[in-house]
């Protein structure tokens, strides 16, 4: 499952995030993903995250709708057609009753899903998604609070990985919206 979760992550950065213009110097892409301010903190030790994207997988099941966030630290090279560097990424698969959108509130770990609640997430360290390398964190529980305006959020977590680690974190700026609904 992590696989495929990270091809579509590469798919999803690599292919549609990314646009050319007129105004783009000596036809260098322009980065369209969301951008903003955020940290982490995985047992003491921080990071930042500059931006990132929200990708509407819609219907889930008959009652909730699949919406996942994806958080970006700098260090990742976006180009049109591929993503390299190591970095860091901060994931969260989320679940709400809402077609259009996620709503406001605070979302809580459970496998099982249903409205506010994330089902799987991960947190990278020093990760090279070409190479599949670097320390991948399971998510088991924990809160995430949304507040969001329009393309614009607040976001806020405490989560527990797998192995009892204490993780952290904020993030506020937009977020990029990409409708994959046809998967």
């Amino acid at each position: 499952m992590k696989k495929i979760r990270l091809y579509l992550v590469i798919m999803l950065l690599t292919s549609i995030t990314f646009s050319c213009s007129d105004d783009d110097d000596a036809g260098e892409n322009t980065s369209v993903i969301g951008s903003g301010t955020g940290s982490a903190v995985v047992d003491g030790d921080n990071f930042t995250l500059s931006g990132g994207a929200v990708v509407d997988y819609g219907s889930y099941n008959d009652e909730t709708f699949n919406f996942d966030i994806e958080l970006l630290s700098s260090d990742f090279v976006l180009t049109d057609d591929s993503i390299s560097g190591r970095g860091e990424n901060v994931y969260f698969e989320l679940l709400t009753d809402n077609a259009t959108g996620l709503k406001n509130g605070i979302y809580t770990f459970n496998e099982n899903g249903g409205d506010f609640t994330f089902i799987s997430s991960d947190v990278y360290l020093d990760y090279d998604f070409n190479s599949d390398d670097g320390t991948v964190i399971d998510i088991t529980s924990g809160t995430l609070e949304i507040t969001r305006a329009g393309d614009n959020y607040d976001l806020q977590w405490n989560v527990e990985g797998s192995n009892g680690e204490v993780i952290t974190g904020s993030y506020s700026g937009t977020l990029r919206l990409f409708d994959e609904t046809d998967l």
